[in-house]
């Protein structure tokens, strides 16, 4: 593409990790929670005053699901990244099942930090069967067409 203007798309109403649907948050390397949007606080209940400069398994983190945790943040840090569904403890105390993207980003300092995206789990969940069915489709109707295509031409 070359041409270099301005060019605004819009996002899909049922996506989850839109911008003004989802929540997020940047975690320092240490864990602390550095920054926090307002979807966060209305998916989750907490304030930005409330969780930042703290560590995120203080605030978010429900007990018993500290394994669950270390094992998605060892696999994010494997993989300096990480797609997948974790529970995390609402303000009121109940927990709130969550779909998660998370980068790994550097800062110009050399510093690393973690964005953190999220949306309910059952809409992530749901987003990704609507996905899957509309590229199942996609990919039978390709199949479909080349196949009509030689079809048409070995009868032509």
């Amino acid at each position: 593409m070359d041409d270099t203007s301005l060019t605004t798309l819009s996002e899909s109403p049922e996506d989850p990790f839109s911008i003004y649907q989802s929540a997020s948050a940047v975690l320092d390397d240490h864990g602390r929670v550095v920054a926090w949007s307002e979807q966060a606080t209305s998916l989750l209940g907490h304030r930005a005053d409330e969780v930042l400069g703290r560590p995120l398994r203080e605030v978010l983190v429900a007990d018993g699901d500290e394994a669950l945790i270390a094992e998605a943040v060892a696999a994010c840090l494997r993989e300096r990244g990480w797609f997948g569904l974790l529970p995390v403890r609402h303000s009121a105390g109940h927990r709130v099942y969550v779909g998660f993207r998370a980068r790994r980003v550097q800062r110009l300092d050399s510093t690393v930090e973690w964005l953190l995206v999220g949306s309910r789990a059952e809409d992530v969940v749901q987003w990704e069967v609507d996905r899957a069915v509309l590229d199942g489709f996609f990919r039978r109707s390709r199949s479909v067409s080349r196949f009509s295509a030689r079809t048409c031409a070995c009868c032509g």
